[in-house]
């Protein structure tokens, strides 16, 4: 993602730099930790990130691709990458966005100073910060690299897939390693040039004594995902995968000694202030801190990628969805509203409001800010359509067997199984006194402003869209390329010469119809017929919004965004790879709602 800030007098404070102990580093991987993080939310956090294609993150913030590696020199300079080419920097109050030059995913960086940090990720990338811009450098391979470490300014190390093993001398990057490594290298870690540790796949484990790397024996068969130490000659390793793991401590080069139970899931991650205070994640199970005498088991946890610090009281969390958090020696803060769950729905109710279901969360926009309401006589779970006609009268739509009202006060559940219905995943209405659901297995219904009524299956395929231009020129799409069209009098299938799935459909006329699915499939109706238009990506699509005949937008898997301009399709850089899923637009701005909470708005 080639990031700039969207606010005004974007510059960042480079803080002066101190010295670092080398053991303060940032091991990629997955890490849950603890949920207890208090009330309310650090004002730590900059204002919007925009992608090149002008989408801008409004949740959460500062952006939320996910995050897979952090590292710093103080308190006061901390670099964080992660997906479509993320780099975040901060100065000691807040996070912002420096441009990286690159959309690949990023899952390593490591900084030297504040004039030297490096940065690797997929097909090879490679990126240096020479204290003013990141800039690409050549590493003449295209196996992704997953960590990155250096001693100094001429001594950096990266590994990756494939056994890849890089090394720069202050002049070039060149292959390091044995030529007959093949197993896939997760971390790098190293106390001076002739002391550097990788490990990887299958129990791999390899040491360089600054002449040539050679294989260390020790008892783990499964992946080690993480290689980390406070002094020299001594490293802790974490070994596992989902269904078990355990950490292992290396003395003097021998093999790794298993220290501790047997944990549920593999450690994925080590970062210590000292040697007898250390913490390790696993990947689905906690978040486990090391006293020099026994590991303990801290609370309940949250899964992030990443670990560094400047101190004890000083720790830094990176994660999936963006997240940031921040450890003071006492408590776990984040530092944005990073979410597991999807954002499935949107309503804009105004240019200046917005409605959203995450979970089963309804979540308002107004007045520049998010505001969580309180949902009583309903539940939003499974919710996958809001069709709104005023702050007074909407509607939702997913929850098997249900249909939620809302009347400007409260929420009100219909039960509509008695009828016949069982799942309404979309909905559209021409006024709140004709509104028309589908779903599973066919169901067209239809509410005339008293009851839901059940009308005769047109088909007997899942629907999954429906609009229309008019009371009298509506369409659903769904499963095998089915179609329906409502004349205003009756529904009846009209062939698409597809089989592929057609998820999402929009009409800004009787001869301007678009409908999207599986494969990156289009289709275009001009009143008589449907026909397969070019598309330059072939991800799943799952929503278009016409708007004009100018003006086609289309969402859907890998972050992916289209824009037909009237004459062709072309691809937008929407700044996440996260599935997309809502696409509305509020008069004024397009909004986009996907994976873990993300909101995106385009002005």
């Amino acid at each position: 993602m080639r990031q700039h800030c969207c606010f005004e007098g974007c510059v960042i404070y480079w803080a002066s730099m101190l010295t670092t102990h080398r053991s303060w580093l940032a091991t990629t991987a997955l890490l849950l930790l603890p949920l207890g993080w208090g009330c309310g939310r650090a004002d730590r956090t900059s204002s919007q990130v925009c992608s090149d294609g002008g989408f801008c993150w409004q949740r959460p913030v500062p952006q939320g691709n996910s995050l897979h590696s952090i590292s710093g020199v103080s308190s006061r300079y901390i670099w964080a990458v992660g997906d479509r080419g993320t780099i975040l920097h901060y100065d000691g109050k807040s996070w912002r966005s420096v441009a990286s030059g690159t959309t690949h995913n990023l899952h390593g960086v490591y900084c030297l100073g504040q004039h030297d940090a490096w940065a690797v990720g997929d097909e090879g990338t490679a990126l240096r910060y020479d204290g003013g811009r990141w800039n690409k450098v050549d590493t003449s391979t295209k196996e992704s690299l997953s960590s990155t470490w250096g001693s100094s300014a001429s001594d950096v190390w990266m590994v990756g897939r494939r056994g890849t093993f890089l090394h720069w001398d202050g002049k070039g990057i060149k292959k390091g390693g044995s030529q007959n490594e093949t197993a896939t290298l997760h971390s790098v870690f190293g106390f001076d040039s002739s002391d550097v540790w990788a490990s990887g796949s299958g129990g791999v484990l390899r040491h360089f004594d600054g002449t040539e790397w050679r294989v260390v024996s020790n008892s783990a068969y499964t992946d080690i995902r993480a290689v980390w130490g406070h002094r020299p000659r001594e490293v802790w390793l974490g070994s596992g995968s989902t269904y078990g793991g355990r950490m292992l401590r290396s003395q003097n080069g021998g093999p790794g000694e298993t220290v501790g139970s047997y944990l549920r899931s593999g450690v994925v991650a080590f970062w210590g202030g000292s040697s007898k205070d250390i913490f390790a994640g696993s990947s689905s199970g906690g978040l486990y801190r090391y006293d020099g005498t026994e590991w303990k088991l801290q609370k309940d946890s949250l899964s992030v990628s990443a670990l560094w610090g400047s101190g004890p009281g000083d720790v830094w969390a990176a994660g999936p969805g963006g997240l940031l958090a921040h450890f003071d020696g006492k408590t776990w803060k984040p530092e944005g509203e990073a979410s597991p769950y999807p954002i499935q729905a949107m309503w804009a109710k105004s240019p200046s409001e917005l409605w959203a279901v995450q979970g089963s969360e309804l979540l308002r926009f107004a007045d520049g800010k998010w505001q969580a309401s309180k949902v009583v006589g309903a539940s939003l779970q499974s919710v996958r359509a809001l069709v709104g006609f005023s702050g007074s009268d909407v509607w939702a739509f997913g929850r098997p067997y249900y249909v939620s009202h809302y009347d400007g006060k409260k929420w009100r559940e219909t039960n509509l199984s008695g009828r016949g219905i069982s799942t309404l995943s979309a909905a559209w209405g021409s006024s709140g006194r004709d509104i028309w659901a589908v779903g599973s297995a066919g169901t067209v219904a239809h509410f005339t402003g008293q009851e839901w009524a059940l009308l005769s299956k047109p088909t007997t395929e899942t629907l999954l869209a429906i609009d229309g231009s008019s009371a009298r020129d509506i369409w659903a799409v769904g499963e095998h390329g089915e179609s329906l069209h409502y004349n205003g009098e009756q529904w009846g299938s009209i062939t698409t010469g597809e089989t592929e799935r057609l998820s999402g459909v929009s009409s800004c006329g009787p001869r301007n119809t678009w409908a999207v699915g599986a494969k990156g499939i289009i289709l275009h109706w001009d009143g008589a017929r449907w026909s397969k238009s070019k598309n330059p990506s072939d991800k799943n699509l799952s929503k278009v919004l016409c708007r004009s005949d100018k003006e086609v937008w289309a969402i859907g898997d890998s972050g992916t965004v289209l824009r037909f301009d009237g004459t062709a399709w072309s691809l937008v850089e929407s700044g996440t790879g996260a599935q997309l899923f809502s696409l509305v637009y509020d008069g004024r701005k397009l909004w986009i709602g996907g994976d873990r909470g993300a909101v995106l708005v385009r002005k």
